[in-house]
């Protein structure tokens, strides 16, 4: 009884202070401003809070979802202004295509799904998870495992390389990416601290910058089995604003713009001239990639694969030199030959061993070689030494089971193969400087052109005079 009156008497006394105060805000226009200027406070306040999530919303999320549909009406590579209007033509294409029905549909059962088991399972689990059980720290870890197992792997990477006393060659991705990531990845490695991405490195472990010093601007970005490949023109373009933003962060970085996937490549040389005209001054090389096989039984040209690694590079030379002439440049380009070996990639392609299958650690690429390969790979790195003076820099390609000189078995031997020791001796006789020996041999006829029966370098270090002298097409019976 007595806590009802109480109630009441206070709704009395508030509705009595409403009344009392509208009768002193009537009486007093001083008091109306206030009203107005704690109205607008309000919105200020409203705007302030809302305005940038609301900006970044329509910038990150609205204005790209616009822009794709407006792209979508021109036949458009990824990089520069479109121009060959196709109308609805792109969206025709995809809307009869059987493959984009399916993925439709795939996409519609995620939807689903996520909405009706991950959803719930989440929330779930969340709950779960806030409770007091036990183990429940372990538990958390391990969901939190995932998110961050990718750059422990790299900062063990690093860590491994320093060990071996190697340097590590990274490449940026230009062909779904661009200059922003390129500028990320590079602030992630090399940022001592400070910054973002920086401070992220040392979190996951490592204090001090990597210091990569080498970074290559895409890869293959000629081939069209490359997600993003694009014409020399749009590469060109791209690698260059890419290039001079990653100079801007770090003046001393050695950048490698990408070259021809192979003499073979229907744009090879012109490729190479249109993207040094965009890149040239930005740039410290131009890659070159050549694998090499036996194919129809043509041991005597295969042995003599080294004729076109040579064309390969005099032809790379030439047209970057003429287009460091044409820009009156004091710079010599270089060449990064940083991928060649012995690759029987053709049989693999046969055999479908590369596949939309997902299993298991496959063993996929996995050449067994021959003496006949070693010779060549011999071959290959005395043409390389031959070149030294503009190929400055050269990666095998690969190194352990993958088309590679040492060979592993899951809790099993390790072994080197026979093209481990051409590549042994060499890196360890070999230094110092280069001679080409001028030499008279007879030559036989191969799809490379006339090759000598017998080829040479030597190298002169600190007095010591080493000659790599490997057989060529007289061997050819005894190496089958």
């Amino acid at each position: 009884m007595s806590d009802t009156l109480g109630t009441a008497a206070v709704g009395r006394m508030r509705r009595g202070a409403l009344q009392a105060g509208d009768a002193a805000y009537a009486a007093s226009p001083a008091l109306r401003p206030r009203k107005r200027r704690g109205r607008g406070r309000l919105r200020l306040e409203i705007a302030l809070l809302t305005g940038p999530a609301i900006i970044v919303f329509v910038g990150l999320v609205i204005f790209p979802v616009a822009l794709a549909a407006y792209y979508g009406f021109y036949r458009w590579h990824g990089y520069g202004a479109p121009t060959d209007r196709v109308g609805l033509g792109n969206y025709k294409l995809f809307l009869t295509d059987p493959d984009f029905h399916q993925v439709l549909l795939h996409n519609g059962m995620i939807v689903v799904l996520s909405l009706v088991i991950q959803g719930p399972l989440a929330v779930l689990l969340a709950l779960l998870l806030n409770q007091k059980i036990r183990g429940r720290s372990v538990i958390r870890i391990l969901i939190f495992v995932p998110f961050v197992i990718s750059e422990v792997i790299a900062g063990t990477g690093w860590s491994l390389l320093k060990l071996t006393d190697s340097e590590l060659m990274l490449a940026v991705n230009l062909g779904t990416r661009g200059i922003l990531p390129a500028l990320d990845l590079l602030e992630y490695a090399n940022h001592p601290s400070g910054t973002a991405l920086s401070d992220l490195r040392i979190a996951n472990g490592t204090p001090e910058p990597h210091n990569v010093r080498m970074w290559c601007l895409g890869n293959e970005m000629d081939g069209p089995w490359q997600e993003g490949f694009m014409t020399a023109d749009d590469y060109g373009k791209i690698a260059a604003r890419t290039a001079a933003a990653m100079r801007m962060a770090d003046k001393d970085l050695e950048l490698v713009v990408c070259g021809s996937s192979g003499s073979g490549m229907p744009t090879f040389g012109d490729w190479e001239r249109t993207v040094l005209e965009h890149s040239y001054e930005h740039v410290d090389y131009v890659s070159c990639h050549a694998y090499y096989q036996e194919l129809d039984g043509d041991l005597g040209s295969f042995l003599a694969s080294a004729l076109d690694m040579d064309f390969f590079i005099d032809t790379v030379v030439a047209t970057a030199d003429h287009v460091g002439y044409k820009r009156r440049s004091k710079k010599k380009m270089q060449l990064s030959f940083d991928e060649w070996n012995v690759w029987y990639l053709k049989e693999h392609q046969e055999a479908a061993e590369v596949n939309d299958g997902w299993t298991y650690a496959p063993r996929q690429l996995e050449d067994v070689y021959s003496v006949a390969d070693a010779v060549v790979v011999g071959n290959l790195l005395m043409t390389l030494l031959k070149h030294s003076d503009r190929v400055t820099s050269a990666s095998l390609a690969q190194l352990v089971n993958v088309i590679a000189p040492i060979m592993t078995e899951p809790g099993g031997p390790v072994w080197r193969q026979t093209t481990f020791f051409p590549f042994s001796i060499t890196s360890r006789l070999a230094s110092g400087e280069v001679i080409r020996p001028v030499i008279e041999a007879p030559t036989y006829d191969t799809r490379h052109g006339k090759a000598s029966v017998i080829d040479a370098v030597a190298t002169v270090d600190d007095g010591v005079l080493t000659i790599e002298l490997p057989p060529v097409s007289w061997t050819a019976t005894a190496l089958r």
